[in-house]
């Protein structure tokens, strides 16, 4: 099952962490896989990708459904994986 938390544009913000895990304890997740877009078209993780990846697998854990991987998408159809 997916679920599109929020629509992105190169000037806002997607989701937050407590809306990501509300909607993987809403569909009663066991665990999870995010995904999001940076319509740049670069893939590379930046810092904030870095530290939102960081601080979801603490709190993911500690609600026992774990984020699997975090993986950034583009237009091009590039990707890269922010964990693993």
């Amino acid at each position: 099952m997916q679920r599109a938390l929020s629509p992105c544009t190169a000037h806002t913000a997607g989701a937050g962490r407590a809306t990501i895990l509300r909607a993987a304890l809403d569909m009663a997740a066991v665990s999870f896989v995010l995904a999001h877009n940076h319509p740049s078209g670069d893939p590379t993780p930046t810092g904030e990708d870095h530290a939102m990846t960081h601080e979801l697998r603490h709190l993911s854990h500690e609600l026992n459904v774990p984020l699997q991987a975090h993986v950034i998408v583009t237009p091009s159809g590039r990707y890269a994986a922010v964990m693993e």
